[in-house]
């Protein structure tokens, strides 16, 4: 089930070329990607449900989103954050059949184009290079979720994985301010705490301890960390 408002066509051809993913496709196969893409945009907390996992492959063009899973008697758990230029929607083998994979926005306008499998799959047969950049991409990614895995299983207290995943974000997106650190999360604590299986309050009361100790500092939206406890940790 995929929430939001659609785009018309004439105004697909322009978003959908500044996706890095498809700067290697000659005129006539970005011409086939367009013809059959679909551009909506979503806005903060709207979802995109894999009814279809596998099917439909989604090119973030801007904005960020999260992608977690869901069960009926289990917590959704975000495995993962992605950003402008990544892509999601692929099939996933390794999901349990009683969960469900969603993606919710959590800027305040995300937009995306989806694409039917059968026709990304044909552009990837005729182009070398493009199926070298999916495979790329997809590589990464799953290089990036195996390790919030591992963390989850050998970090054991919780302190330890949050400071793990706040070191993580800040190498993704921080920008260096004086002798800090400053990246925006668009991420709740509850959010933080799916990540990390844990609880909003305990990843409160965590974040309020290490602003106490001086090593961050927080508002809505936004963390500082000390370059100096980058490097240490």
């Amino acid at each position: 089930m995929i929430k939001g408002s659609y785009f018309s066509t004439p105004i697909i051809k322009h978003h959908l070329a500044e996706h890095p993913l498809v700067s290697s496709l000659t005129t006539n196969q970005l011409q086939e990607i367009q013809n059959n893409s679909k551009l909506k945009t979503l806005k903060k907390g709207e979802q995109i449900t894999f009814h279809d996992a596998g099917l439909t492959i989604y090119l973030i063009l801007s904005g960020r989103v999260k992608i977690f899973e869901s069960g009926v008697d289990e917590h959704p758990f975000i495995k993962e954050i992605l950003k402008e230029g990544d892509i999601f929607g692929e099939h996933d083998r390794s999901i349990p059949q009683n969960l469900t994979e969603s993606a919710a926005a959590i800027s305040e306008k995300v937009l995306i184009s989806s694409i039917t499998y059968p026709v990304f799959e044909s552009v990837l047969q005729q182009n070398k290079q493009f199926s070298l950049r999916f495979n790329e991409l997809l590589w990464k990614k799953h290089q990036q979720i195996e390790k919030r895995y591992r963390d989850l299983v050998f970090l054991k207290d919780t302190r330890s994985r949050l400071i793990r995943l706040l070191l993580e974000l800040a190498e993704e997106a921080g920008k260096h301010e004086g002798d800090s650190i400053v990246f925006e999360t668009n991420l709740t604590h509850q959010d933080i705490a799916s990540m990390i299986c844990s609880t909003r309050v305990t990843v409160t009361n965590i974040l309020n301890q290490l602003r106490e100790e001086g090593e961050i500092n927080y508002s809505k939206g936004k963390i500082e960390i000390k370059s100096s406890y980058l490097n240490c940790a």
